[in-house]
């Protein structure tokens, strides 16, 4: 599998709980959004693991809280089963979480990872 497939049901998933953006968020956007900033597969024939990196971004003192979207995508992806029929099923589990701040900006970040299991129908 190339991945194509697991990415979009990904995304899909992911629409439906935040604003978010493949590999970089798009030019003028507003925030808070999120950005799935890598996807890295490895496995054998029988099945993949895939490592996806996902950061959250938002104002310093912002009413919606980089906290209270992360802990969205958290919560919406954490335990999922994410399948399309014929091709593939897969179970996605939160692995670690860490905090960003750049001195020099507004903006806080947040960086999640989650590993998904991904079987071959």
């Amino acid at each position: 599998m190339d991945g194509k497939l697991f990415t979009k049901a990904l995304m899909d998933k992911l629409k439906a709980l935040t604003t978010i953006y493949f590999e970089k968020a798009d030019s003028g956007v507003v925030l808070p959004y999120a950005v799935i900033q890598s996807i890295t597969f490895s496995g054998n024939v029988t099945y993949e693991v895939a490592t996806i990196e996902i950061a959250v971004y938002q104002k310093d003192g912002a009413t919606l809280s980089v906290e209270t979207i992360s802990k969205a995508i958290k919560d919406g992806l954490h335990g999922t089963q994410l399948r399309v029929s014929g091709q593939f099923s897969s179970h996605i589990y939160f692995e670690t979480s860490d905090n960003l701040r750049d001195p020099d900006s507004d903006i806080i970040s947040r960086r999640m990872t989650f590993t998904a299991r991904i079987f071959y129908i």
